[in-house]
């Protein structure tokens, strides 16, 4: 996959991404104090006394303390002479090979190092070696981001045993995942051996459009084509830290080089750390003939939302094309034909209905259950420049289904032409608003297809065009609500209609369904969207405040506000309870001074249901 842009067309596509659709970035430094003054004389009443959770036996049963004391022996610093301070892990105990970051060492130097074990001991080390591109001769070092590092007095060393292995695709959405790792403070300073857990927030996120260096340099080079997306919070130190799944087996490796991309360099991330694929390590190592311990574990269920991808028409429009291509879209994009011939058949979401809406959910099951029904948005428009030049613009944002008719709802700001322009000037996103001549795509994570180019199969994600249907004409409620042109239908055995030899009904299988009433604080939710770009994805917090009312003067309703992460793009995603259901539409977040001045962090605020179910009566839309 290669895409080939000048530098400023680069910037302009990630910044319309972080003005047009961010969540995290809807506040100014224009308007920074005004939201730390709200914050600060926010009353803490809340009203939400409805809807009492009671949390399941099943929720959080995890046990990291258990599998930090099975793990953290296996885990060491690693100190490299030039200053570095890194993470490794052990991966052959007996001839004492021990897996890091290449990241540490500059351009693949053998520079004298030594690993710390967690009881202190030390010993030195030399680099062994590293996963590299290129031609023989012209070698540098992979994007994979792996170093093989060896003890050199193995005859007194002492070592613990060595990780363990599994495939990384047994992951699934929500999976609780945790690290053991270094971080480093102050003057090179550090803390080892520190347990962060989270969940799996993609288990195979190959979405490129969004992994690229300021150099035009594409992420995903010849070592590696997807990466596992992450909650855990990543700091400096834990570059070549295990990533652990939640039988404290070895899943990937955290990998910081994405964060030298221009999308996740060009915003604040909350909530997402990357990790390269444990296949990719265990090929290294059978590479270089290193042994190591290894357990295989059943594959989770990978199928594509979409049951007859294939056989669905490509749109040849010029917008489409300018989306397919390498210029400003994306070449791992194939968007489909709105005409009316092309009939979609969509998967059921079989968690969905043997358990029914009022079922308790772990998070992968609402991972399951939600992602059929949430949706990566792509506005495209054009500006109007110097000598009458058009310039492409595209942004991105989120969505989800409120009916079986394929009706979805987000925040206006997603596709309001002038959002960013806006917000630099120091005003609400929708202060004014100017939606004319856009062309709205919804895109679902799992709906790709295999498309046979430049003699390989390469996997595409399918773009589905949409309308609007109705946007709030004075911008100061931010929603809108999109429609699917094509229509779409779902297996069902009793039905008459037949397409591509499947019987079907009309519509999707299931909507989301919403959850009127307050959540409590405390309360966990989900927030289902496409976070900086790269898919949709699901993160995880609690309910900070369930009646958030700083922000009323400016919008007319109060908000919810949590720590779950939220971060560009998310806007107008969906906001879960443990329920399955939506209590709220993500659509703002604290960043800029707010964040790197003042070190507020991970403050995030959804819409209330009730104020879109309000909405959505006004407008006569079933949901």
């Amino acid at each position: 996959m290669k895409k080939f842009f000048d530098l400023f067309k680069l910037i302009f596509l990630s910044g319309l991404l972080l003005f047009v659709s961010s969540c995290a970035i809807l506040y100014t430094n224009t308007d920074t104090e005004r939201q730390i003054n709200n914050i600060a004389n926010e009353s803490v009443s809340d009203n939400s006394t409805n809807n009492i959770v009671s949390v399941s036996s099943s929720q959080d049963t995890t046990d990291f303390t258990k599998l930090y004391q099975e793990t953290f022996e296996s885990v060491v610093t690693v100190l490299v002479s030039d200053g570095n301070i890194g993470t490794g892990f052990i991966v052959n105990s007996q001839d004492g090979y021990v897996m890091t970051s290449s990241s540490l060492f500059a351009d693949g130097n053998v520079t004298p190092s030594e690993i710390v074990l967690s009881d202190g001991s030390r010993y030195d080390v030399v680099l062994q070696g590293f996963d590299s591109v290129g031609m023989i001769g012209r070698q540098i070092s992979a994007n994979s981001d792996i170093a093989l590092l060896k003890i050199v007095q193995m005859d007194e060393a002492v070592l613990p045993a060595s990780v363990v292995f599994t495939n990384d695709d047994s992951l699934t959405y929500g999976d609780d995942c945790y690290t053991i790792a270094t971080s480093v403070f102050g003057d090179k300073n550090y803390l080892n051996g520190l347990l962060d857990s989270n969940i799996i927030s993609n288990p195979y996120n190959s979405h490129g459009s969004s992994f690229y260096y300021a150099d035009e340099t594409m992420f995903f080079d010849e070592s590696l084509d997807y990466l596992i997306q992450t909650g855990l919070t990543s700091n400096e130190g834990n570059q070549g830290a295990p990533l652990f799944n939640k039988f404290g087996q070895v899943v990937g490796l955290i990998n910081q080089r994405v964060n030298e991309t221009v999308m996740y360099e060009s915003n604040d991330p909350i909530g997402i750390t990357f990790a390269t694929p444990s296949s990719v390590l265990c090929n290294y190592l059978e590479n270089v003939g290193i042994e190591f311990r290894f357990s295989e574990s059943n594959t989770a269920d990978t199928s594509d939302v979409v049951i007859n991808a294939d056989s669905l028409q490509k749109a040849t429009d010029r917008v489409a094309d300018v989306l397919m291509g390498n210029s400003y879209g994306s070449d791992d994009y194939f968007v489909v034909s709105g005409n009316s011939n092309n009939k979609i058949i969509i998967n059921s979401v079989k968690n969905a209905q043997e358990n029914g809406v009022n079922s308790f959910y772990t998070p992968p099951e609402l991972a399951e259950y939600s992602f059929n029904k949430c949706i990566k948005i792509i506005v495209y428009s054009e500006q109007t420049g110097g000598l009458g030049k058009t310039t492409p613009s595209i942004s991105e944002g989120s969505g989800f289904l409120i009916n079986k008719d394929g009706y979805v709802l987000t925040n206006l700001h997603v596709i309001n032409k002038l959002a960013g322009s806006n917000q630099k000037a120091g005003k609400l996103a929708n202060s004014t608003v100017d939606i004319e001549d856009i062309h709205v795509y919804g895109i679902f994570e799992q709906g790709t297809r295999q498309v046979f180019e430049n003699g390989g199969y390469e996997r595409k994600f399918l773009l589905f065009p949409m309308d609007v249907v109705s946007e709030h004409k004075n911008g100061d409620l931010d929603l809108a609500v999109l429609k699917f042109q094509n229509q779409f239908y779902f297996p069902d055995t009793s039905a008459e209609t037949i397409i591509d030899g499947i019987a079907v009904k009309s519509g999707f299988p299931e909507s989301c369904v919403f959850e009127e009433n307050l959540p409590n604080k405390g309360e966990r939710v989900f927030a289902v969207g496409n976070a900086l770009g790269y898919g949709v994805s699901i993160t995880t917090g609690i309910v900070s405040n369930a009646n958030f009312s700083a922000y009323y003067n400016d919008y007319g309703y109060n908000m919810i506000q949590m720590d779950c992460p939220i971060n560009s793009g998310n806007s107008g995603g969906g906001l879960f309870n443990a329920y399955g259901k939506i209590v709220g539409i993500n659509t703002l977040g604290l960043s800029g001074e707010a964040v790197t001045n003042l070190g507020y962090e991970n403050i995030s605020f959804a819409i209330p249901a009730q104020v879109a179910v309000d909405y959505l009566e006004r407008l006569n839309i079933v949901y």
